[in-house]
């Protein structure tokens, strides 16, 4: 199959399988398992955010997924701030794809671990926000980061698509 130009069914298919992944999601958010892998994840997320501001010189307190500057300005990671959907979302996306099994490898490999890098500088600059402009917080998180952040999967899958899928 020539992957120069995919299809609208493949289009269709990728929609779907990313479409189920983010209902999946959302479905199972209220098992007691999913609550407690969420937890974690938000803790989880929390100590890298924490360990990579004292890397970075910048003092910060953490309390589970709560982190608070010395200044008094903090805030709480949740699940949906770990990453984990826009990097989900991203690797449903590639492996729906009509390309070969070592294309889509590759690029789930390469792919989740940079939004999830991504997603940690995000959580980093939030942080630098709130202790340099707290007012200034919350725009920075939905009008410049949640777009970026989407802007990056799909440049991510479209750059992937076009380097490695369509050359399989």
């Amino acid at each position: 199959m020539d992957h120069a130009q995919w299809p609208p069914t493949l289009w269709l298919r990728i929609a779907l399988a990313t479409s189920l992944f983010v209902a999946t999601t959302y479905a199972v958010e209220n098992s007691e398992l999913a609550k407690w892998a969420m937890k974690w994840a938000a803790i989880g997320t929390a100590f890298v955010v924490e360990v990579t501001l004292a890397w970075l010189g910048t003092e910060s307190q953490r309390e589970f997924s709560t982190l608070i500057s010395p200044g008094g300005f903090g805030y709480q990671i949740d699940f949906a701030c770990t990453g984990i959907i826009p990097a989900g979302f991203l690797g449903v996306a590639i492996l729906a794809s009509q390309s070969s099994f070592g294309a889509r490898i590759r690029g789930v490999a390469i792919g989740v671990p940079c939004i999830l890098l991504l997603n940690v500088i995000r959580l980093i600059s939030l942080f630098y926000a709130g202790i340099w402009q707290p007012q200034a917080f919350e725009w920075v998180h939905s009008a410049v980061w949640q777009p970026l952040m989407v802007g990056s999967i799909v440049a991510f899958f479209l750059v992937w698509k076009h380097r490695m899928a369509d050359r399989s």
